[in-house]
């Protein structure tokens, strides 16, 4: 089987944030504001999944809503990299 190698993010693409296994909803505004910055002076786009913010008792989304968000991210054409919480 080849070897698929992705392409190196650049300035100007596109991430979407997702989280497969824990909600984003655990980070405090602090540290999503440091990460906000550190990515856009990367030059990267962002968007986040639809239920990273979701939190039930185990602070995570139901795993339909994982998968969702993760098929999602996967078939969106214009995201060129996927960043996990």
């Amino acid at each position: 089987m080849d070897k698929i190698i992705a392409n190196k993010l650049k300035s100007g693409d596109n991430i979407r944030v997702i989280a497969p296994a824990r909600s984003i909803s655990l980070l405090g505004k602090e540290t999503r504001d440091i990460a906000d910055q550190k990515l856009a002076q990367l030059g990267l786009e962002v968007s986040f999944g639809k239920n990273v913010e979701e939190s039930d008792e185990f602070n995570s989304s139901s795993i339909k809503a994982r998968v969702e968000d993760l098929h999602e991210a996967f078939a969106d054409n214009s995201i060129q990299g996927i960043l996990t919480v």
